[in-house]
């Protein structure tokens, strides 16, 4: 005689649940925008280091500049992020089209081969 427990299948889980992870194939958005926000803090502090360095009243603006343009770059890319899951267009497929082979003038005649 079997034992209850023993006669069916041990699952966990109650129908319709699986101990499988899906894997979905969905694009690394936050990575990119997590890499692009890294990057300009980067170049930001770069450009303040520079400015701290050599102090001038035409650097002023440029270190300005320099950082609003870093900033609008992170804000575009944290736009793109939120509405397509990407912080940067993915280059275009060009469409592939089928090559005809190349006509010959001449048809190939293959010779046969004595010996092999």
């Amino acid at each position: 005689m079997a034992l209850p427990d023993v006669a069916r299948p041990h699952r966990p889980y109650v129908l319709g649940m699986t101990d499988q992870t899906p894997r979905p194939s969905e694009p690394a958005g936050g990575d990119g925008l997590l890499l692009i926000i890294a990057a300009a803090v980067v170049i930001v502090v770069i450009g303040e280091a520079a400015f701290v360095a050599f102090p001038s009243m035409w650097l002023l603006p440029l270190a300005i500049l320099g950082a609003l343009i870093v900033t609008a770059g992170v804000i575009y890319a944290a736009m793109r992020t939120i509405e397509n899951d990407t912080p940067v267009t993915p280059p275009r497929r060009r469409p592939r089209t089928e090559s005809e082979p190349a006509q010959s003038a001449k048809p190939v005649r293959a010779r046969p081969v004595i010996g092999h």
